[in-house]
């Protein structure tokens, strides 16, 4: 599958282009559908968002993630929705360059922020800041204790 993310990321400027075809559409639902029925095999989605540099792809992606959450969430096991959070929590901490230097990926990754803090913090949303600040903190003193 991980081709076929690659075919993905070459036709992504072209999918999100003034006119894309009904081939490249269907391609890319396809590849996005293939990911929300193998939850397991979406820790590449997030590894890929790290490293592209393509801003059309890092949309599609983030948007993959977002309809798996939205379809998925609720049914995934344990350890499944552990990886998206270590995930998400990895990328609060450790925000991606393509982030800052394109809104329409920003909005699209708060958005994705947003809907991970409603499924996995529907009741408690302070105990979410809270362990993100915590987790930041740890990090960061982790971080200075290395570098002394």
């Amino acid at each position: 599958m991980n081709g076929q993310l690659n075919q993905v990321e070459q036709i992504s400027n072209q999918l999100y282009g003034p006119s894309p075809s009904n081939e490249i559409k269907t391609y890319c639902e396809n590849v996005k559908n293939y990911y929300i029925s193998n939850i397991d095999e979406c820790n590449i989605l997030f590894e890929k968002l790290q490293n592209t540099n393509n801003e059309y792809f890092s949309f599609w992606l983030i948007d993959v993630i977002i309809n798996i959450i939205n379809i998925n969430y609720n049914n995934l096991r344990i350890n499944q929705k552990e990886i998206i959070r270590n995930y998400i929590v990895y990328l609060i901490k450790n925000p991606i360059e393509i982030f800052k230097k394109y809104n329409f990926i920003l909005n699209k990754y708060c958005q994705l922020i947003l809907l991970f803090i409603k499924y996995d913090y529907p009741e408690n949303i302070n105990n979410f800041f809270t362990d993100i600040i915590q987790n930041i903190y740890v990090s960061n003193n982790n971080n200075n204790n290395n570098n002394l």
